[in-house]
């Protein structure tokens, strides 16, 4: 997601890992890009188990066992405009897991960004090609997967 040409508006990082019966997640994003306000629409959370013994192979499905959705009430709180997350928090989120089993954790962050100042055209004189100014958006998904009880990584 980018809203100029100079650099990405928003990326995050999703780590997850597991004690015992326990699968912890932890998050952050950073919508940073100086004249721009970042609104943050919606965020999507899944825990999910694997449906087969073994690694996960590509397309092979996951079951939802906990889902949860965030409409914030002030998308472009102050807390949004650069890093956030539970990143820094001792546990994260946590879980029960079984262990052996394969877990998978995958969000989904709905995101617009409008800039504060003056719009700056593209070399094609209306903005589409990259103009400074642009309002914009798009989804982040981040997804992790891990083996529950193998210990942190």
């Amino acid at each position: 997601m980018t809203p100029t040409r100079s650099g990405e508006a928003c990326k995050g990082d999703l780590h997850v890992y597991s004690y015992g019966n326990h699968f912890h997640a932890k998050f952050k994003i950073n919508c940073n890009v100086d004249g721009y306000t970042f609104h943050v629409l919606k965020i999507q959370r899944y825990f999910m188990m694997h449906t087969t013994i073994g690694i996960s192979i590509p397309g092979h499905s996951f079951e939802v066992l906990a889902e949860s959705e965030t409409l914030p009430s002030n998308p472009a709180a102050p807390r949004f405009q650069n890093e956030w997350g539970n990143w820094y928090s001792e546990r994260g989120t946590v879980f029960d897991c079984t262990p052996d089993i394969e877990y998978q954790y995958l969000m989904f962050i709905v995101i617009r960004w409008t800039f504060d100042g003056i719009a700056i055209a593209g070399g094609d004189g209306n903005g589409a090609d990259g103009g400074i100014g642009e309002e914009g958006g798009g989804t982040l998904e981040l997804k992790a997967q891990e083996f529950c009880g193998h210990g942190g990584y």
